[in-house]
């Protein structure tokens, strides 16, 4: 799991945006990567807490559960779609803070040289000088993690919600609460346990805040 490479100081890129003509944009920029990830972490815990519910101990636990009736059936399945709801919204948060960080590395970095609908994370990437900033966009975008939050979010959005359900899966060992696998561009994406799929998009999102650090080092302000 890609861990952020040290603590983003963003008061030190807003303080340092004061300077500029721009600046309320600048802030405007910066302040909207922050409220993304701190969306991302409130769906990251509610899609945990549900998941908690539903998860049980062991197969044959789980079994017992998936036919579960009545009562504890409406309630399995209301925490089944409030995990489902919210680790959608995950994915699809840590999707977007990229594009969000995109508009931070333009307006810092790229002097503005990139229309808002032209901005996105590759466009900067292609624009920014070789730097460890650049190097790190293309780590991040030959990522699988990456891959599989791009593939999911489009498929989601213009094909197909993915199945979820709980479920067991006797050849991967796996129980629980489970996103089916897919395909997207002719490409395969095995399925993910609520827990692996969190883990894949904490690893995406991490990789926005070490951006947003290499965007410091890069004006000096670490």
């Amino acid at each position: 799991m890609s861990k952020p490479l040290l603590t983003w100081h963003v008061k030190k890129l807003i303080d340092h945006s004061t300077s500029r003509n721009n600046s309320f944009e600048c802030k405007e920029k910066v302040n909207s990567v922050c409220r993304a990830i701190d969306i991302y972490y409130y769906h990251h815990q509610e899609a945990s807490k549900s998941n908690e519910f539903v998860q049980a101990p062991t197969v044959l636990e789980q079994m017992d559960s998936i036919h579960a009736f009545g009562e504890n059936r409406i309630e399995q399945d209301r925490h089944t779609l409030i995990a489902q709801a919210n680790a959608q919204a995950c994915v699809h948060s840590a999707r977007a803070i990229h594009d969000l960080i995109a508009q931070v590395i333009n307006i810092f970095l790229l002097k503005g040289s990139l229309g808002e609908r032209d901005c996105t994370i590759s466009a900067v990437r292609k624009k920014l000088d070789q730097c460890s900033l650049k190097s790190h966009l293309d780590e991040l975008l030959d990522s699988t993690e990456f891959d599989y939050v791009n593939s999911f979010v489009n498929t989601i959005k213009h094909r197909n919600l993915i199945s979820f359900n709980e479920a067991i899966d006797f050849a991967n060992d796996k129980h629980g609460l489970i996103f089916k696998d897919f395909f997207f561009n002719g490409k395969s994406f095995a399925n993910k346990t609520l827990i692996e799929l969190l883990v894949t998009t904490d690893a995406v999102k991490n990789k926005a805040i070490n951006s947003g650090i290499l965007v410091n080092q890069a004006l000096g302000l670490d």
